[in-house]
């Protein structure tokens, strides 16, 4: 079975968006405004260079893990790093979300999919 497509938010770009009233949250739920998708978000970082060695050896680099994901790695993650063995990586801390629902609106007569609407919440911002 194919795992959801899941999405990343840093905290930078989750400000904006809150700031901007494109997206609404409520506990671990933050709903897409215009598109209607809702996500259950944990804590997480997306890894952005190895500072240590140069090597990643782990093959993390572009890569989203949530909090407890790190922990099942053994990894250590403070403000913006994570240390995994010899290697230490810059990371975005931020939101992981997997897809919960969609909420339909009265006036939403298209059956786009989840990746169109949220590619169409992305072009717009």
């Amino acid at each position: 079975m194919a795992r959801p497509h899941r999405l990343f938010v840093s905290h930078e770009t989750l400000d904006r968006w809150l700031e901007a009233g494109d997206v609404e949250v409520s506990g671990d739920l933050i709903t897409l405004v215009g598109a209607g998708q809702q996500f259950r978000v944990k804590s997480g970082v997306a890894f952005v260079t190895e500072v240590a060695s140069g090597q990643d050896d782990a093959a993390l680099i572009g890569r989203v893990k949530d909090t407890d994901q790190l922990k099942e790695m053994g990894a250590e993650h403070y403000a913006d790093s994570v240390i995994l063995g010899d290697n230490a990586y810059n990371v975005v801390e931020g939101f992981v979300g997997e897809p919960v629902a969609r909420v339909e609106k009265a006036d939403d007569a298209n059956n786009d999919s989840d990746i169109e609407l949220l590619s169409r919440f992305f072009m717009t911002r």
